[in-house]
C-alpha cells in the first residue's frame, strides 16, 4: 500500500487540501444508494488479516446485512470492516448501528480522505470500475478503498494499515453481493 501519513492532507498552514475531492466521488445521491441496494440482501467479502511476525494471512468470510426501504428513505448496511460480523461476533460485542447513508464514503467512517484515481478491479464478485480514495482516520488507521463507481455503498476492495504495527494490514475483498 502507497505508503503517506495524515500530514499529507493538509498545507502548510494546517489547512485540509482536498474539499475539492468530494466532487469527485461517485456516491452522491443518498436516495440513489438506497434506490440501487433495495434487492440486495447480503454483501459477503474476504477478510485477510496478516498474522503478526510471519508472512501469511489468516482469511474468514464476513457477511455485511443490507437493509435498504425505499418507502421509508432507510438504509443500513453492516459496518463489517471491524473484522468481524454478526454471525461471527466475539463475546460482549455488538455491530454498531450503521444507518447514516448520507455520509460520503458510507458505510465507512467519513474522515480526511483524496480520490487517488480510477481503478477497473476483479473480484470473486466480478468486475468493477471503482474510484480508488486514501483515507487517514482520526485512529491512524490508513486506508485505500475502492468504491465501485455504478454501485453506490458497495467496496469491491478496502486495504486498512495500522499504524504502530508495522506491516500489518486487513484487506477485505468483495466476494458475492447476494
Amino acid at each position: 500500500m502507497k505508503n503517506f501519513t495524515e500530514d499529507d492532507f493538509f498545507d502548510e498552514n494546517d489547512e485540509y487540501k482536498y474539499y475539492d475531492d468530494e466532487q469527485k466521488l461517485p456516491w452522491q445521491d443518498s436516495y440513489g444508494m438506497i434506490m440501487s441496494l433495495e434487492n440486495v440482501k447480503q454483501l459477503v467479502y474476504k477478510y485477510s488479516s496478516l498474522i503478526d511476525d510471519k508472512e501469511a494471512f489468516k482469511d474468514k468470510i464476513l457477511t455485511a446485512n443490507v437493509k435498504a426501504n425505499i418507502e421509508e428513505s432507510c438504509l443500513s448496511i453492516d459496518y463489517i470492516f471491524y473484522g468481524y460480523d454478526t454471525y461471527n461476533l466475539p463475546e460482549d460485542t455488538q455491530l454498531p448501528p450503521n444507518k447514516a447513508y448520507s455520509e460520503l464514503l458510507y458505510p465507512e467512517r467519513e474522515n480526511s480522505f483524496r480520490v487517488t484515481g480510477t481503478e477497473q478491479i476483479t473480484t470473486p464478485a466480478g468486475t468493477f470500475d471503482c474510484t480508488v480514495i486514501e483515507v487517514f482516520d482520526n485512529s491512524e488507521i490508513k486506508k485505500k478503498l475502492w468504491m465501485i463507481n455504478n454501485k453506490p455503498g458497495i467496496y469491491a476492495k478496502c486495504i486498512h494499515d495500522k499504524s504502530g504495527d508495522w506491516g500489518h494490514y486487513d484487506i477485505y475483498e468483495l466476494q458475492e453481493i447476494q
